[in-house]
């Protein structure tokens, strides 16, 4: 009997539909509903009946009201996402987690719900006693008196099971609740506009020591360096365009992720703290334009379990990379999208990279064809070849990656010029690369024939 059901943008299912498919599929555990934005209170207050229920996903449903969530049971649920349902309000959540399924409760998204105030975390916090991850992404009217409930002593203690917070785009909630979150935290999303202080960090590592996950996106100053964070395992500072140095790579030394996605104004001495996170595997610069292989030799000097590397757009040179091959020869994911890399650097990185299994390179453009068949001779194990608007592709290079690269599943070679690619070479392609499943081939002199050999692959 059918037990997980997922709707993605069927906006054309009723309450009707609903109601039929609770009466057949009276096993169903798991139902996901994302954006069918027809159904109503009726369909919600049904799927509360399925006492099976253990997984709701009803999202993006503008017609249901803080009614329907006062009616609804489903009293097996531990997993609710009612996210971008706009019409809720803070009484309706409170009528929802003061129903039977409140204390069950183990997951909740409220994300997007827009009406949603500081009245609304109060009942969350007492009721949902069992929780484990609350969602408040886009709740932009709730505020720090959100959060003060946790420090009350009055109140007792909650949401002691808590583990994961995300509060993205709460742009009220301000450095000031960090010293409210509980202890049990290991998960914590913030995405903001708001300078954040070192004080401010100091008092987050004091609070919540056993913290894995730090997400810090998208604020416009953002000062690290006092706190330690000895269970931190993942990092991420993208978007923080103003951020200019971190020391938190000195204070988490278990640190296995670290993503710096348009840093732009992060130089490399602000990156040297990383080096001393030997368990580092992910390390992502990309669009760090100050990155540069002055910043990338400490990394990939001290950091030998690194598996994922991105320099893309980065200030990385043909030295930097071909240090990379040669300190990195584990390497299993490498991004180095639009460096000033040639055929001689590109040929000298690959040389000791025979675990590749990720490769772009797009946009390099001083690279030809005569990279791409040092890639394909030196690096079988590749499921993933990105080579987009490189000076030029021909045949040669269609043909080794057709010869050696049997297990490629995705390969985009789209050229805006010096377009050689021709129909032989992609039939070749498709006879023996029978895994493949995207291909991009965008600018080339195909036709018919190569399309005909591609509909039978």
């Amino acid at each position: 009997p059918l037990q997980s059901i997922t709707f993605r943008d069927c906006r054309k299912i009723t309450d009707q539909a609903i109601a039929h498919l609770i009466h057949e599929c009276q096993n169903l555990a798991s139902l996901e509903l994302f954006e069918c934005t027809k159904l109503s209170d009726e369909s919600l207050v049904g799927l509360g009946k399925n006492a099976r229920l253990e997984h709701l996903i009803f999202s993006g449903s503008p017609r249901v009201s803080d009614s329907a969530l006062g009616a609804f049971v489903a009293p097996n649920l531990t997993t609710l996402s009612i996210e971008k349902c706009s019409a809720i309000t803070d009484a309706g959540v409170g009528a929802l987690v003061s129903g039977v399924c409140g204390p069950r409760l183990t997951h909740l998204s409220l994300a997007g719900c827009e009406k949603l105030m500081d009245a609304c975390f109060a009942p969350v916090a007492e009721k949902c006693t069992n929780l484990q991850c609350l969602d408040l992404t886009r709740c932009e009217k709730i505020s720090d008196a959100a959060l003060a409930p946790l420090t009350n002593p009055a109140a007792g203690p909650m949401l002691t099971h808590l583990t994961t917070l995300i509060l993205q785009d709460c742009i009220r909630v301000t450095s000031t609740s960090l010293t409210a979150l509980p202890t049990s935290l290991k998960v914590l999303k913030l995405r903001r506009n708001e300078a954040l202080s070192e004080a401010a960090l100091g008092q987050l590592a004091a609070q919540c020591p056993q913290l894995e996950e730090l997400h810090l996106c998208s604020f416009t100053n953002l000062a690290i360096a006092n706190g330690r964070f000895p269970a931190l395992k993942v990092l991420n500072l993208s978007n923080c365009v103003y951020l200019r140095s971190t020391d938190i790579g000195a204070n988490a030394p278990n640190l296995q992720s670290v993503d710096l996605t348009n840093c732009r104004s992060l130089p490399d001495v602000g990156t040297v703290s990383f080096s001393n996170c030997l368990s580092l595997r992910v390390f992502t610069a990309r669009n760090c334009a100050l990155f540069s292989d002055l910043g990338l030799r400490p990394i990939i000097e001290k950091c030998s379990q690194l598996v994922h590397l991105d320099i893309s757009y980065t200030d990385v040179g043909e030295t930097g990379l071909i240090d990379v091959g040669t300190r990195l020869p584990d390497l299993e994911a490498l991004y180095a999208e639009g460096l000033k890399a040639t055929d001689s650097g590109i040929s000298a990185l690959v040389a000791t990279l025979g675990n590749l299994r990720r490769l772009s390179i797009a946009h390099c453009s001083d690279v030809t064809d005569g990279a791409i068949q040092h890639i394909a001779t030196h690096c079988p194990k590749l499921i993933h070849l990105d080579a987009r608007c490189i000076r030029r592709v021909n045949d040669l290079a269609m043909n080794a990656i057709a010869n050696n690269l049997s297990s490629l599943c995705y390969l985009d070679v789209r050229s805006p010029a010096e377009a050689r690619v021709s129909d032989a070479s992609v039939i070749q392609l498709a006879s023996k690369c029978t895994l493949m499943q995207t291909l991009e081939l965008g600018g080339h002199a195909v036709g018919d024939n190569s399309l005909n050999q591609l509909g039978n692959h």
